[in-house]
């Protein structure tokens, strides 16, 4: 029988009959405050004749089971929150990518294959953010650095343009929300893949497309800023920018929105994309 109260332990042990005994489980703290679990045993000695002769008592050390009980319950209540929040960024991003399809369905009517190839190249920067997930084993939080050299070699690879140099000047102990990381990833493709289509031509011998992230703080509040810039030749119209109604930078606006911030064009020496966000 186990038991767990000392008042319990007190009536068992009045109660107890010959060949019986009692266990339960209690803690102590050493002289140099280390928690030990331990498990008591008792039982009544009897002699042939059954008279009682003494009380036989006994405890052994448990806090390595004890230690490696509680380490399997809390691993399976995180293997069920992390469960739960698996279905719920699927689902979120599920809806997201309808989204896009609807979006892109008004906006190119008919265009079928254009509508596929847009919308394969943003579930695989979803997909990689799930990837990455999975390797850092971390739900919550994603090393920026390691997750912008996967989505630049996803890109290099999707591009038709193979000879583009892809600089980054980042923190490599930076992280962020994953929610930060799919909006920004997000606002990188459609920038990537408007510098594939508008910037380089012919001309350029050294193609590059260039990013960095670095945070400050304002306020009592920490803030991330982002550049984005290429080095396409000839003059942009910045306002055309700014006010146009293609999709991509409607979708760049609206995922802005999300993450809080704003950002400016810059036009010197090709086109650069500056976004602030907060970050906490």
């Amino acid at each position: 029988m186990t038991i767990n109260t000392r008042e319990n332990i007190k009536e068992e042990l009045n109660n107890l009959k010959a060949n019986e005994f009692i266990m339960w489980e209690f803690t102590i703290k050493t002289e140099n405050n280390t928690v030990k679990h331990l498990r008591g045993t008792a039982r009544k000695i009897y002699d042939n004749n059954n008279k009682y002769l003494r009380l036989s008592m006994s405890a052994q050390d448990i806090t390595t089971e004890k230690d490696y009980t509680n380490h399997l319950i809390k691993t399976d209540r995180e293997k069920t929150v992390l469960l739960q929040e698996i279905h719920h960024r699927v689902k979120n991003n599920l809806q997201l990518i309808m989204s896009f399809i609807n979006l892109e369905k008004r906006f190119h009517k008919g265009e079928y294959e254009k509508i596929l190839d847009i919308t394969e190249r943003r579930i695989t920067s979803l997909a990689l953010i799930h990837e990455r997930i999975y390797k850092d084993e971390n739900m919550n939080y994603m090393n920026i650095a390691k997750f912008l050299a996967d989505l630049d070699k996803q890109l290099i690879n999707h591009s038709s343009v193979k000879d583009i140099e892809f600089i980054r000047k980042l923190d490599d102990d930076l992280t962020f929300s994953i929610n930060i990381v799919t909006s920004l990833s997000l606002i990188i493709n459609e920038l990537t893949v408007n510098t594939i289509k508008h910037a380089f031509d012919e001309n350029i011998d050294h193609k590059t497309i260039y990013k960095s992230l670095n945070t400050f703080q304002k306020n009592h509040k920490i803030f991330c800023r982002f550049e984005y810039k290429d080095n396409r030749t000839g003059v942009e119209n910045i306002e055309k920018i700014l006010n146009s109604k293609g999709l991509g930078w409607q979708i760049i606006n609206s995922l802005v929105n999300q993450m809080d911030g704003n950002y400016e064009i810059t036009n010197k020496k090709g086109i650069g994309f500056i976004l602030i966000f907060p970050i906490n």
